[in-house]
């Protein structure tokens, strides 16, 4: 019982996510753990396994179809939206988030629905480009 209740503390993050480096976890600055939680992006790290409890939690893997790439991976893809690749999670679920409450964004929407997430390495220009890209084969 008790390590039910210890289990259902932690966050989302530390069960599933372990492949994530040490110092990314429990950091909140970067988008590494991002997932969808009731449609909505948040840092696993900052969830609770409790408050997940009948909750719809999307990640990055379930992003694709069957093997076919999303549009906006196709897009991160197409535009060189990535680099490292360390964002590139939060970045595409953000986008996702984003895309389905609003399906044509504007550039200052789509650069204000991805501002939660840190990037090194990019100037996002070509992240707003991937967004637009799959904006466009969405519609």
């Amino acid at each position: 019982m008790l390590e039910t209740m210890a289990n259902a503390v932690l966050p989302l993050c530390r069960g599933g996510r372990s492949h994530l480096p040490a110092g990314a976890i429990g950091e909140r600055a970067d988008s590494a753990c991002t997932v969808l939680f009731a449609g909505k992006p948040v840092k696993s790290c900052t969830v609770f396994a409790a408050q997940a409890d009948e909750q719809e939690i999307r990640t990055i893997e379930g992003v694709a179809d069957h093997g076919k790439l999303h549009p906006l991976q196709e897009g991160f893809k197409e535009e060189h939206g990535l680099q490292c690749g360390f964002c590139t999670p939060g970045m595409i679920l953000a986008a996702q988030a984003l895309l389905e409450r609003n399906p044509h964004p504007t550039e200052q929407e789509i650069r204000w629905g991805i501002s939660g997430n840190l990037c090194r390495c990019t100037g996002y220009q070509n992240i707003v480009k991937a967004v637009q890209y799959a904006a466009g084969k969405m519609a």
